[in-house]
């Protein structure tokens, strides 16, 4: 594993996390982050910090991203980052209803997956489970597909 903290002016550190993962003897790299909730500039430049990992590792990996990244789909910044991970053959998983809890004022998802192009998505969502519901503010999400 590597943790990485996230740069720009921040309220609160944010990080990065990489793992390389072997399944079915092949390795893939995991990456999951947080980024700032508030300011929106600070979210531009960590998305390009995290666009550097994501070039450097797809050299060698598919790439498996997720994380909170207190963006919503129609956030400008975010869709010209989902277009850049196009040029990397990652698509995102269209879960697009809201994420966080009831106490914040996002109306759509701002956790995301993001997995490779080629693989085949049976199912995705979000799951209803009181632990995690008692852990956090976020709602659980999930894919689960078919490794190509």
């Amino acid at each position: 594993n590597l943790i990485i903290a996230i740069k720009g002016r921040t309220i609160m550190p944010r990080i990065m996390t990489i793992t390389i993962i072997k399944i079915n003897d092949k390795n893939f790299c995991t990456i999951n982050t947080h980024l700032d909730y508030k300011l929106e500039e600070i979210q531009k430049r960590q998305l390009n910090y995290l666009k550097k990992f994501i070039k450097k590792y797809s050299k060698k990996y598919q790439i498996i991203l997720t994380g909170d990244f207190n963006m919503e789909i129609n956030n400008i910044y975010f869709n010209e980052f989902i277009d850049y991970l196009r040029i990397y053959n990652i698509k995102r998983i269209p879960i697009d209803e809201k994420t966080n809890g009831l106490r914040h004022k996002n109306k759509m998802a701002i956790d995301h997956i993001f997995i490779p192009n080629d693989w085949i998505v049976i199912n995705y969502g979000i799951n209803e489970n009181q632990m995690i519901n008692n852990i956090t503010d976020h709602k659980e999400i999930y894919v689960t597909a078919i490794i190509k």
